[in-house]
């Protein structure tokens, strides 16, 4: 019985003296900004977004609670690698890549981002209508 309870007490021992793992650090925003309305005007729009290092690797594209806009046909969330996307040229002709459809109109939302994107890239992260060729509003990113 004395070897049962040695035997416990060593494992337990050795359990104790090894470290667990450090928690994987939590996703932090690197680039963030607020959404302003377009050049054309009757798109209104409000809310944040944000670019996020994610912990285990790669980033992703947030909208946060805030966000709101209304409703149009074929809209995306372009990112763009002008500071600020005043006008519709520069979306359309500038550097950059839909990150996806827009799944909302209002609330949070995520999109994951291409495996080899540079946040350094991204200026400004835009609702963008494809059937027209219009912005409905533009978010210019700063470092966090």
């Amino acid at each position: 019985m004395g070897g049962i309870r040695l035997g416990l007490l060593a494992t337990l021992a050795i359990a104790l003296a090894v470290p667990l793992a450090a928690p994987a650090a939590a996703d932090e925003a690197v680039r963030a900004g607020r959404f302003h309305e377009g050049p054309h005007g009757g798109h209104p729009i409000s809310g944040g977004a944000a670019i996020h290092a994610l912990a285990g690797g790669g980033y992703e594209l947030r909208l946060d609670g805030a966000f709101r806009t209304v409703p149009g046909p074929d809209l995306v969330v372009y990112v763009s690698a002008a500071p600020d996307a005043e006008d519709d040229a520069t979306v359309a002709s500038g550097p950059g890549f839909s990150a996806g459809r827009l799944q909302a109109v209002e609330g949070p939302q995520s999109y994951p981002l291409p495996a080899e994107f540079d946040p350094a890239s991204a200026g400004s992260v835009v609702i963008w209508c494809q059937r027209y060729g219009v912005q409905f509003g533009t978010a210019p990113l700063s470092a966090e």
